[in-house]
């Protein structure tokens, strides 16, 4: 095994801790080739009425913008589907939207999801870190040939809080 250090190699063998290599998690993503794959899921959280708050939010008093930006590979062209994406939250916070993927390649997905009254993540030693599942999915249209495949679907766990400087 070879790790790379700043143009010098250091070689090691298998038995040997590694001094270098992957720290975050990784995953592999499989789907048939009619049917795209979801290659990631983005979510940006923001105040409902887009402003930021001045005094201190609670679990009984917030709400929240979910924008959830699902990205597509697709290896065929002419894929049609639903894309979905449903938060834990609540079971009104489901939200789809009918694809056309017309060409090969990567694609985005943005649907808008609601929060309101959701508990809260606080940093640790000063409450719990209260997190929920998003889940997002892709499912083929019945005329497609991926119709007779499963559905791809991934899922994030997010957490909603504000931080505000104030000078």
């Amino acid at each position: 095994v070879s790790w790379g250090n700043n143009g010098i190699e250091d070689y090691i063998d298998m038995t040997g801790a590694f001094p270098q290599g992957p720290w975050l998690p990784i995953y592999l993503v499989w789907a048939p080739a009619a049917l795209p794959l979801i290659t990631d899921v983005v979510p940006h959280i923001s105040p409902r009425d887009g402003r930021y708050p001045t005094v201190p939010l609670s679990d009984e008093s917030n709400a929240f913008v979910v924008n959830t930006t699902v990205h597509l590979r697709t290896m065929a062209p002419g894929v049609k589907g639903i894309v979905r994406a449903s938060g834990a939250w609540s079971g009104d916070a489901v939200v789809t939207r009918a694809v056309e993927l017309a060409e090969a390649g990567e694609h985005a997905v943005t649907l808008v999801l609601s929060a309101t009254d959701v508990r809260l993540w606080w940093p640790n030693t000063w409450g719990e870190q209260h997190r929920y599942l998003l889940n997002v999915s892709f499912t083929p249209e019945p005329q497609t040939d991926a119709a007779t495949a499963q559905s791809v679907s991934s899922s994030r766990k997010i957490g909603f809080r504000t931080v505000v400087f104030v000078n």
